[in-house]
Formats: structure tokens, C-alpha cells, sequence
């Protein structure tokens, strides 16, 4: 037995050769996140037996064994890491999943794995029998998937899912070597020298400082463990009190949910699927409500997602608290159908559905795209036509949204007729007022886009009539600003009319991420 250990765990060309190409075969395994082929690098991996030669060294105080199976242990780890970072700082890398991420994260449950794969490895070692099973032992235990994943993480500089990857390697030695000494001195290997009095007492002399770390090892993937489960639990109650207050915002569903713990804050980022995008006030009442019934310190980003549904007649709207409430979807269909063929023979398009209840009425919101706004007599035809349909009170609002479609050559109206194309002192003045205004929002107004312009000749000059997406509404004294510069440079006769579509990711305390108010404010100080 003792022979066949040694053979396990000397350095030979061999060795390195079996190193080298399970690392290979690991980090491709790993970037291609395919557990099959990590698998195969595990089989492959020879790590296993110089940890079973430094137990035995160990145990029967051979030094000449230990230095050997040392080296070869210590070149193999070096080894692997270099290559899996070799391989990281080649082009074309992709991105990291999930089976990278399960070697970077190590808790209690991969130090019992590691303990139990040793003494089933060590077992089979010493019993010729049982032999067969080294192989299912390799793949239990993960020591060249983690310093793949370690050279990997190096390479991608994410320094934490390095340490990681190099911390569950090291656990699983250290256990592994450990569980190897207790199935070797069980077998009666451990040689007392002339100055000891008990195997035991030896045991510790020797393993002691192992067993030291390993503990603390221990304690500290306790602690992790830990954690991650009160975040689960907490993401679970986080997640009960959001979905319960999103069935009461129409058309509005959780999609994911995010923990993120920072001093003294509890950071969940929600991506809800929604008609439009979540205004602060209402993050601001779902935070409130986290704090009262989760934690007070708990801080809450709502990521909108633009969803709508629709049916084979067009736009609906359905309640994520209505959905399998039959009578009134079929509802909504009706609503949504005769709505759109009112639309598009007014020339409009039904883009979005809103319903809501207010006391016995029923209010309808209609966002309609349309190249001219529908007039108050259109609602009420509209509203008419509903109240035909529907039974008891509904009202109808119709937002419409100006929209003009256009060719290379001219615009065209929403029925399709093009209209005449801008020409001479026309073209130029719109040319000339499109760049400015871009020129104007990119530097002074963060966050803003232009997105439709149109002009029109006047008695005195020309309007101009833009549509900016913008996190808040710009004020007349913002128009003003812009209208005074368009006056300077290119016609003293324009006027400006400015049409606000706000939009933009909001938390409890305002706009977040590039679409930011801080530009706008500046501007009205």
C-alpha cells in the first residue's frame, strides 16, 4: 500500500503532463459552463495522491516521501493556476455561468464533501476491494475546477471570486489530507518514534496545525452559510411583500428580485414587468411599506421592464390579479377591439389600455398613437360607443402620443398620405434647429432626448414643435433658454413649442442611473 501511495504522489513527467491537461479541460468545461466536461477533469486530475502521500508522510515520518509528494502538490497548484490564467487572458473569453460561480462560493457543505470524499479516497486506497470506486471519489471531490476557476477569476481581474475558488481548494485539501490520516492511522501506519508514548498524541502533534485551520475554515463557511440563508429567507419575505403590493398597480408583475447588503442598508433591486415606468412616489410607498413589515433599513430601485399584452384583436390590459378570471378578460377584449377600430378610423393607433376603478365608475386610459391629438368630441364619440357596449358607468381619457412616420424624402401622415416634403428656407431652418437642439440637450440637459421635431410656417417666422424624452418636465423657462438661442442663430422670428415625454428608472429618492435630474435642477437654480 505504502508503494502504491509513493507511486500516487511523485512528481514525474506524467504528473505534470495529467495537471496540465485537466486544468485545460476544466477551464474550457467551465467557460462553456458544461458540467459534463468538468466532470471529465476531475477523472483526469491527479492532485488527489500527493495529498495522500503528505498524510502518510506524515503519519510514518518519512521526510524524503513528504518532500516529493510537497512538491509535486505545490507545482501542480502553481501549475493549474497558471493556466487557468493563461487561458482567462485569451481573446474571445465568454461570459462566466453558472458553474464558475458554484466554485467561488464555498460554505460548510463542501468542507463535509471534501471530509467524506478523503476517507472514502483513502479507503479505497488501502483496501485493493474497493478500489474501483477512486474514480467516483475524484469527481466528488472539486480540486482542479477551482484553481481553473481561480487562474479565470485572476485573469478577469474579479479578485473576491478568485479568493473563493482558491479558499474551497484549499479547504478541500486540508480535509481531504486530514480524513486520509485518521483511515491510514486506523489501519495501524502511524510509527511512534522512541520519545512518544501514544498514537493519538502524535496524530495532533503532527496534524494539529491542519486541523487548526480547517477549523477555522469551518467556523468561517459556517458563517457563510449562514448569510446565505437568511438572505434567501429575507429575499422571501422581501418578495411576499412586493407581489402582494403589485397586484394592486394594473399590469404590473415581478420579474426578479436582487439583494445587495451595504453598511447599515438593505439594497433589493425589483425588475418588474410594466405598461410604463414606476414614478418615485410610487417607489417611494413600496420602500414604506419594505420598512414596515421587512426592515427599517430597507432601500428599494424599481427596474421597469415596458411590457404590454395583447390579444388577437390587439392591446388589452390584464391585471396580474385577474388572470384567471375568464368573464373579465373577455371583457377587456371587447373593449380593446372596438377601441382600436375607432382609433384607426380616426387615424390613430391603439398602443396601450388602462383600466381602473374609481368608487362605481369605471375609468378608462387609452394611450393612442396618432399624428394629430384627438379632440374632446372624438372622446366623448369614443365614450359613446363604449357605454353601447359596456354595461354601467365607464369613462374614457385618451392620451395621445404625436407620432409622424417619414420616408428619406418626406414625412407621412399616420393614414399613409404624405405629406408635402420641406423645402428651401423651411428645410434649412429645420435642419439648422434639429443640430442646435441636439447640441443644446447633449451638453446642458443630462438624461433628455430629442425625439420628434416639426415645423410650421407663421406670420412673423416659423414653430417649431419638439418632443423630448426627459426625466422631469421641462419648464418655460428651459424652453426659453433654448428658444432664446435658436433666435440668436439661426431665425429671430422662431418660436418654440416643447412637448415633455418623461421617462427614466426611479428609487424612493429620485432618478437613478444615467437618466438623472441633477442637469435639469442646475439648470432652474
Amino acid at each position: 500500500m505504502r508503494t502504491r501511495i509513493c507511486e500516487l504522489s511523485r512528481p514525474s513527467g506524467s504528473f505534470y503532463l495529467l495537471v496540465s491537461l485537466s486544468t485545460i479541460i476544466a477551464a474550457y468545461g467551465l467557460l462553456a459552463n458544461s458540467t459534463a466536461v468538468v466532470i471529465g477533469a476531475m477523472l483526469v486530475a491527479p492532485l488527489m495522491g500527493p495529498i495522500f502521500g503528505i498524510a502518510l508522510a506524515l503519519l510514518i515520518g518519512d521526510r524524503r516521501m513528504l518532500q516529493a509528494a510537497l512538491t509535486a502538490e505545490i507545482a501542480g497548484v502553481a501549475g493549474a493556476i497558471l493556466i487557468g490564467l493563461g487561458i482567462g487572458l485569451l481573446p474571445l473569453r465568454p461570459e462566466f455561468g453558472s458553474e464558475i460561480l458554484a466554485r467561488t462560493q464555498p460554505n460548510l457543505f463542501d468542507l463535509i464533501i471534501a471530509l467524506a470524499s478523503g476517507l472514502a479516497g483513502a479507503y479505497a486506497v488501502v483496501d485493493e476491494r474497493v478500489s474501483p470506486a477512486l474514480p467516483g471519489v475524484a469527481i466528488a471531490t472539486a480540486l482542479v475546477p477551482p484553481l481553473a476557476t481561480g487562474g479565470l477569476c485572476l485573469a478577469a481581474g474579479n479578485w473576491d471570486w478568485a479568493k473563493g475558488a482558491l479558499l474551497l481548494f484549499a479547504v478541500n485539501l486540508l480535509a481531504i489530507e486530514l480524513a486520509a490520516a485518521l483511515v491510514f492511522a486506523a489501519y495501524g501506519l502511524i510509527r511512534l518514534q522512541a520519545d512518544e508514548r501514544s498514537s493519538l498524541g502524535l496524530f495532533f502533534r503532527r496534524f494539529g496545525l491542519s486541523l487548526a485551520i480547517l477549523l477555522l475554515a469551518g467556523v468561517f463557511l459556517t458563517q457563510t452559510m449562514a448569510g446565505v440563508l437568511a438572505d434567501r429567507t429575507l429575499l422571501g419575505q422581501i418578495r411576499v411583500v412586493l407581489a402582494e403590493q403589485l397586484t394592486a398597480i394594473p399590469g404590473v408583475r415581478l420579474s426578479d428580485l436582487r439583494l445587495e447588503r451595504g453598511p447599515g442598508t438593505i439594497m433589493t433591486v425589483a425588475t418588474v414587468l410594466t405598461p410604463q415606468g414606476f414614478e418615485p412616489r410610487q417607489v417611494a410607498g413600496l420602500e414604506a411599506e419594505l420598512q414596515a413589515r421587512v426592515s427599517p433599513d430597507s432601500r428599494l430601485i424599481v427596474r421597469s421592464l415596458i411590457s404590454r399584452d395583447a390579444d388577437r384583436y390587439g392591446p388589452v390590459f390584464v391585471s396580474s390579479d385577474k388572470l384567471q378570471q375568464e368573464a373579465e378578460n373577455e371583457r377587456l377584449s371587447r373593449v380593446s377591439a372596438h377601441l382600436n377600430e375607432y382609433f384607426q378610423e380616426q387615424g390613430g393607433q391603439l398602443d396601450d389600455l388602462f383600466l381602473q376603478k374609481s368608487g362605481e365608475e369605471w375609468t378608462l386610459t387609452a394611450v393612442v398613437r396618432t399624428s394629430r391629438e384627438f379632440a374632446p368630441a372624438q372622446v366623448a364619440e369614443a365614450e359613446q360607443r363604449l357605454r353601447e357596449l359596456e354595461t354601467g358607468p365607464l369613462a374614457l381619457i385618451v392620451r395621445s402620443v404625436l407620432t409622424r412616420d417619414a420616408d428619406r424624402q418626406q414625412f407621412l401622415d399616420q393614414d399613409g398620405v404624405p405629406s408635402e416634403p420641406l423645402a428651401g428656407e423651411e428645410l434649412a431652418v429645420y435642419v439648422q434647429a434639429e443640430w442646435l437642439i441636439r447640441q443644446l440637450i447633449e451638453r446642458d440637459f443630462p438624461g433628455v432626448a430629442l425625439t420628434d421635431l416639426q415645423i410650421a410656417p407663421e406670420m412673423e417666422g416659423w414653430l417649431l414643435w419638439a418632443e423630448f424624452r426627459t426625466p422631469l418636465t421641462i419648464d418655460p423657462e428651459q424652453v426659453r433658454m433654448i428658444e432664446d438661442r435658436l433666435r440668436q442663430e439661426i431665425n429671430p422670428g422662431i418660436r418654440l413649442l416643447v412637448n415633455s415625454v418623461v421617462g427614466g428608472t426611479a428609487s424612493g429618492t429620485g432618478y437613478i442611473d444615467q437618466v438623472r435630474a441633477e442637469g435639469l435642477s442646475r439648470l432652474r437654480r
